[in-house]
C-alpha cells in the first residue's frame, strides 16, 4: 500500500479516535498514535501525508460519529447484560423496564388477554386495509368524464 493512502487511512482513523470517549477510548488513542509514530518514523513520506490528511479531517464529523459508535456500544452492551441476566435467570441485572414489560406479557398471556388483543389488533389492520382498497378503486369525477 502506497504512504499517502495510508496515511489518509490512518488519518481518518486518529481523527476518530481523538473523537471517542467513554470505555476503551484511551487504549485506542494509544494503539493509532503508536501506529502512527511507527510509520512516520520508517518512512518521512508518509509522516508528511499524514499531517495533511489530518489537517482535511473534519472533526464535527467525526465527534458526530464518534457519539453514535458510542451509543450503538451502550445500548449493545446493555442489551446483552439483559438477555444475559434473563437467560441465566439472575434478574438483579436486568433492566426495571423489562421486567415489567415481561411480567405484563405473562399476565396478559394467563388471563387470555393476548388473543383478544391479537384479534383486535388484526381486525383494525384488515379494516384499514379494506379502506384503502375501496378508496382506490373508487374512480374519480374526471374520469368518468372521459
Amino acid at each position: 500500500m502506497n504512504a499517502q493512502k495510508e496515511a489518509r487511512r490512518d488519518a481518518r482513523e486518529f481523527a476518530r479516535a481523538a473523537m471517542y470517549y467513554g470505555e476503551g477510548a484511551g487504549t485506542r488513542r494509544k494503539l493509532i498514535t503508536a501506529t502512527v509514530d511507527g510509520k512516520a518514523q520508517r518512512n518521512p513520506a508518509y509522516a508528511r501525508a499524514f499531517r495533511i490528511e489530518l489537517a482535511h479531517q473534519d472533526m464535527a464529523r467525526h465527534a458526530s460519529k464518534a457519539r453514535r459508535e458510542r451509543e450503538m456500544k451502550d445500548v449493545g452492551s446493555a442489551f446483552g447484560k439483559n438477555i444475559r441476566g434473563i437467560v441465566t435467570g439472575d434478574l438483579r441485572s436486568v433492566n426495571t423496564g423489562i421486567i415489567i414489560v415481561g411480567a405484563a406479557v405473562y399476565v396478559a398471556h394467563q388471563t387470555g388477554l393476548d388473543k383478544r388483543a391479537y384479534v383486535k389488533v388484526k381486525k383494525s389492520i384488515d379494516d384499514f386495509k379494506r379502506k384503502r382498497r375501496a378508496k382506490r378503486e373508487v374512480p374519480l369525477i374526471t374520469d368518468l368524464k372521459k
